[in-house]
């Protein structure tokens, strides 16, 4: 199987959501009053099954295109809402259609990226279509294909990792400012910047000294510029937040508004690991039952990835080490950073951008494990992708 293949497989899935989604009322009982803004549309005038791909986050996204913010939306961050306003007012389409454009060129774009992406940092090209194969087929992908800005944040995530790893710092600084007004894991994506850069020019004194690393990157203007690029996004979105609301963490605070008992307060993850145990035990079985167990086995899915993958850059000391360092330690941070709140809700849909994950699973010696592994993927996003389709929360 060829990268050529996985790019198919990926464009064939788009019309594999469409059936689902046609399908999904058929399957289940949809629900109704249970998102925001749904009545919004009724005024764009598609056919339900297309209507569907901008449920939840997307009527909030659509809202934002359409009207600006308002009350209880600043915790999207604005860059897919602007590329749906500037796609749907210079072309005839309205705003549904502009989004799944977007989502659609993201994900077919993110992927090949990420297939030049694990080349380059020289891993191995079976593991490379494996592990695209697993991203393409991971229980949420289907977030990628829905107007969510998921698979936006990913294209620039790669487009910008493979500027600055061909040292085009100017147009990567250009790309992490966009990663930055994306979603708010992106600010932290000069972490794995930074590693990009010590990987080239400074791989020697980040081992012999720390604070002489930081000294040349910062007399290279080019190259600390580009590390700040995510910095500047978030910071362009907080200093609107700041001249609008006064609050420039608005989109933190706002996030108990949405529900799934989310704090402002910093919770500890043993705290949160200790809530779910009593949801489980205490619980009844029911759909939010079994949402809350998916989303604690794929957390400890994704922590098990990473520390494998943490013992791997270790161990065997692989091609490009800082580097996979790098991937690594982001990775801990998409996973930690939702657990803040005080509970793991869309954990599965957040540890998407965590590739570590998938260059472990693409990984795994036996191909029948892998298969085994791929189909069960592939099942439970057509189940979720059901439930998603028919109204009700997945993540």
């Amino acid at each position: 199987m060829k990268k050529k293949t996985i790019l198919l497989i990926a464009v064939l899935l788009f019309y594999v959501q469409f059936i689902v989604s046609f399908l999904a009322p058929r399957i289940l009982v949809p629900t109704h009053g249970a998102m925001s803004y749904e009545d919004f549309l009724l005024n764009i005038n598609l056919p339900r099954a297309v209507e569907r791909f901008a449920y939840f986050d997307g009527l909030h996204y659509l809202k934002i295109a359409a009207e600006g913010y308002a009350t209880n939306s600043r915790a999207f961050f604005p860059l897919y809402p602007l590329l749906i306003h500037f796609v749907s007012g210079i072309t005839p389409l309205d705003s549904v259609s502009a989004g799944f454009l977007i989502s659609f060129f993201s994900c077919i774009g993110f992927i090949y990226l990420f297939g030049v992406l694990l080349k380059e940092v020289g891993i191995e090209q079976k593991k490379i279509v494996w592990a695209l194969l697993f991203l393409c087929l991971f229980p949420t992908a289907f977030f990628f294909r829905v107007l969510y800005t998921e698979s936006l944040f990913m294209f620039l995530m790669f487009a910008t990792f493979l500027c600055i790893y061909k040292r085009k710092y100017g147009l990567g600084f250009v790309l992490g400012t966009f990663v930055g007004l994306a979603k708010l894991v992106g600010f932290f994506l000069v972490v794995p910047l930074f590693f990009f850069t010590i990987n080239w020019d400074f791989a020697k004194s980040f081992k012999n000294n720390f604070h002489d690393t930081i000294k040349k990157i910062v007399s290279k203007p080019l190259t600390s510029m580009s590390i700040l690029g995510p910095i500047a996004g978030f910071a362009l979105y907080a200093g609107y937040l700041y001249q609008t609301t006064g609050d420039p963490i608005k989109f933190f605070t706002e996030q108990p508004d949405f529900g799934a008992n989310r704090s402002t307060h910093i919770i500890l993850l043993p705290q949160v690991i200790y809530r779910y145990i009593k949801i489980f035990i205490t619980a009844q079985l029911n759909f939010q039952y079994a949402i809350a167990l998916f989303e604690f086995v794929m957390f400890f899915l994704a922590m098990i990835c990473l520390v494998v993958d943490l013992k791997t850059i270790y161990k065997t000391k692989v091609k490009n080490q800082s580097i996979r360092l790098g991937f690594n330690l982001f990775g801990w941070i998409c996973l930690l950073l939702p657990t803040l709140t005080g509970t793991l809700s869309s954990v599965p849909r957040y540890i998407l951008p965590i590739f570590s994950m998938f260059i472990v699973l693409g990984s795994i010696r036996s191909t029948k494990v892998k298969i085994v592994v791929a189909v069960i993927f592939f099942l439970a996003q057509i189940v979720f992708s059901i439930f998603f389709f028919s109204g009700y929360f997945v993540s």
